[in-house]
């Protein structure tokens, strides 16, 4: 999955990685945010991997990160 704020912030897609891990598959979540470039577990129970944008990915985002 591949967010474009921070996992905390969506609760959809929380609760449908938590899901998707229950039903015994492997779910990596990419999150556009400053953060640890390493994956991390989620308490949920998925990988986590935060990523900084570039410049250029930057200017497409309808937010500012």
């Amino acid at each position: 999955m591949l967010l474009h704020k921070a996992v905390e912030h969506d609760n959809r897609v929380r609760r449908e990685a938590r899901s998707l891990v229950r039903a015994g598959h492997g779910v990596t979540v990419v999150q556009l945010a400053d953060g640890p470039a390493t994956p991390q577990r989620h308490r949920d129970g998925f990988d986590l991997v935060s990523v900084k944008p570039s410049e250029r990915l930057r200017r497409l985002l309808p937010l500012r990160l």
